[in-house]
């Protein structure tokens, strides 16, 4: 039987949308004195801290150039290193900088395995990196959309995602902040058509970075493959899943004057890195804003999403409010960072 495809309308929206929030770091056993050469993952998401050039917004609202440090999500190669001195214990001060890096060969092909085998023996597809925060806008297309036909692929211009992760324990849990994502379009795509839904939307790179190819076989293969990701696997006989490629609002092309942005730091001022930017409930009181009873925040959310429907004006509140916090915490805004594309001959 078909399965039925559930229509949401296109709505303003708040989500706050929780991913895994464990460091990406070099295994001990390689016991690294210099930089080493990270591969792409095939296990559970982890946030990488890296380090590239990139365009940032300074506490002046100036745009500037320089190289500067991030969280984010960057599943690729990456070249790494050991922060030294190690943080203090009870931190949560990264432990490496990772560069990321795109290895191909000239044909554009990536040079990773499509699949790993598994210790228990199933196939393990390459990771993908979502949201995707390189280039001239952010993109969101897949994570944890597979689990529903709801409002998270009906988000109207405007809308904003704020990516990040439960930390702190459960005596003292915050949402540590590692993305805000301000949509500014989309497109509805299947894993069989995305070639063509898809075409003049994203950057070139950014189906074989996401591996789009290998989710098809995947999910038709659920037998033979291990999907270590929040994408529902997809029975050959129903239809298609439907996802939608959501596009960041850039510094460059704002919507009511919102952007996407990665709280950041510079890289020469600050080589120890940064902890991640705490957020609470009461972060989200007394803005002039309309709070539902069940709030819009959830400092104990786990891997998962928190949609509230809103409006644009109280959406720019909220968004205002999140970049006082970040400058607060001693933080600027990344607006268009890049990742150095390897081709192997």
């Amino acid at each position: 039987m078909a399965k039925k495809i559930v229509t949401t309308t296109q709505k303003v929206c708040f989500v706050q949308f929780t991913h895994p929030g464990a460091e990406h770091v070099i295994p001990k056993k390689y016991n690294v004195k210099k930089d080493f050469l990270f591969p792409w993952n095939y296990n559970t998401h982890k946030r990488k801290f890296l380090e590239t050039r990139a365009q940032y917004v300074d506490k002046h609202n100036n745009l500037q150039n320089d190289k500067i440090l991030f969280w984010g999500e960057w599943e690729p190669e990456s070249l790494a290193r050991v922060i030294t001195p190690s943080p203090a214990k009870g931190t949560d001060l990264p432990r490496n900088i990772h560069n990321p890096l795109f290895i191909t060969n000239k044909n554009g092909n990536v040079l990773a395995k499509p699949y790993i085998i598994n210790k228990k023996g199933n196939k393990v597809i390459r990771q993908n990196t979502d949201p995707f925060v390189f280039g001239k806008n952010f993109y969101y297309s897949i994570c944890q959309q597979g689990k529903t036909n709801g409002q998270i692929k009906n988000l109207a211009n405007g809308s904003i995602i704020l990516f990040g992760s439960k930390r702190g324990g459960s005596a003292n849990p915050y949402f540590a902040l590692d993305t805000v994502f301000v949509v500014a379009g989309y497109r509805k795509y299947t894993t069989k058509n995305y070639k063509k839904d898809l075409k003049g939307f994203v950057p070139n790179e950014y189906p074989e970075i996401m591996g789009i190819d290998l989710w098809e076989e995947a999910f038709n293969d659920n037998n033979n493959f291990k999907r270590i990701c929040c994408c529902k696997p997809c029975n050959p006989n129903c239809n298609p899943i439907q996802y939608t490629c959501y596009q960041g609002a850039s510094y460059f092309n704002p919507i009511d004057g919102m952007y996407s942005f990665v709280p950041c730091v510079l890289s020469k001022t600050n080589p120890q890195g940064f902890e991640r930017i705490k957020l609470t409930i009461a972060d989200f009181n007394n803005i002039g804003i309309t709070i539902p009873k069940k709030g819009i925040f959830n400092n104990k959310l786990n891997q998962h999403f928190k949609i509230t429907i809103t409006n644009i004006q109280d959406n720019k509140k909220i968004w205002d409010k999140i970049r006082a916090i970040v400058h607060q915490q001693n933080c600027l805004e990344g607006v268009q960072m890049d990742y150095r594309h390897i081709i192997v001959p």
